[in-house]
């Protein structure tokens, strides 16, 4: 998957957790960034959800560049869930993809 300028990257869940926030992990890497077109590392991220709330995993790159994104989540909650992946451009979110995990089940996306 790949994020443009301006477009951050959330997760949600579906509905609050009954036990355990979900577990993220997100890894990125910038490409076309500099005239040699190197494609740089960035930083792994993890986190947990915050309930319905969507929470940032990931900023999206600045202007004239594209970063890719592998992400991974865990259901550590002791029920089913779903979990959305969506971007944010200036407040207007869009779905990538919605699965619903059971409990200990991990979905990864790239």
């Amino acid at each position: 998957m790949n994020l443009g300028p301006g477009q951050d990257l959330e997760i949600v869940r579906a509905n609050a957790a009954t036990t355990n926030e979900m577990k993220w992990t997100v890894a990125a890497a910038n490409e076309r960034t500099d005239t040699t077109g190197r494609i740089v590392p960035q930083p792994a991220a993890q986190g947990s959800t915050n309930g319905t709330t969507p929470v940032t995993i990931l900023n999206g790159p600045t202007s004239g560049k594209e970063r890719s994104v592998r992400v991974i989540v865990t259901n550590y909650d002791t029920v089913a869930d779903a979990a959305t992946l969506q971007t944010n451009t200036s407040g207007t979110r869009k779905a990538i993809t919605t699965i619903t995990l059971p409990p200990g089940y991990t979905m990864e996306f790239a």
